[in-house]
């Protein structure tokens, strides 16, 4: 029986397909690319500020926080983003904090593990705010901008200690709030920073260590 000119095609081209892949060697899968994101919202609330407008609630270039300050941070970026983030047991949503003037760059594991790392924690911020907001407004135009409670409202069975430290910064595993929150519930209200003492972290005016997030897409 003879073969059709049609079969001969066909079995020419995957003979020549074959060959391309044999020369090119196996297919290696290409690693997800890391995004880093600094903060397009950051926003100081101080139990010692009333005026939301006040110059040194934002855009500085480092703020103190300590339990009569709290730092909110916002990305609107993850809204267009959440469904290419990856997420998996190995892949995780970071925040990365800068310590500064506070933190001795020879500072042991020991001492993160006992001092620093207790006492910081990231949190969900569970109410929609403006940048007007302060110690006890999310914002000023009605009623409903009041917190429930002074230093913004934020769900405290979700707030994170750092997983690590690398150099002088503080890394977070976020992964929950970005799951529970921006893709589970499509809001993307942020995350504030409480301490139980003072320190200091770099603002978004640091060109090289503002608060920023990390993903892999």
């Amino acid at each position: 029986m003879s073969i059709s000119k049609t079969a001969r095609v066909r079995t020419s081209g995957l003979i020549l397909l074959s060959a391309l892949i044999q020369a090119c060697g196996p297919i290696v899968a290409l690693e997800p690319k890391v995004h880093e994101y600094s903060m397009d919202g950051v926003k100081l609330l101080s139990a010692d500020v009333s005026r939301g407008d006040d110059p040194r609630l934002s855009a500085q270039a480092e703020y103190t926080i300590s339990p009569r300050h709290h730092l909110m941070l916002r990305l609107q970026e993850v809204n267009q983003r959440k469904d290419s983030i990856r997420v998996s047991d190995l892949e995780r949503v970071e925040l990365k904090l800068h310590l500064t003037r506070t933190l001795d760059p020879s500072t042991s594991q020991d001492e993160f593990d006992t001092t620093i790392r207790p006492s910081i924690q990231v949190c969900p911020i569970t109410k929609s705010w403006m940048m007007l907001a302060t110690w006890n407004y999310a914002h000023p135009f009605s009623k409903d901008g009041t917190w429930s409670q002074g230093g913004g409202d934020y769900d405290p069975n979700g707030c994170v200690h750092a997983l690590r430290l690398e150099g002088q910064n503080l890394i977070f595993d976020v992964t929950r709030w970005f799951i529970d929150y921006p893709r589970g519930r499509g809001a993307n209200y942020g995350l504030v920073v409480i301490a139980d003492r003072e320190w200091t972290i770099s603002g978004e005016k640091s060109g090289s260590h503002s608060p920023r997030l990390l993903w892999k897409e």
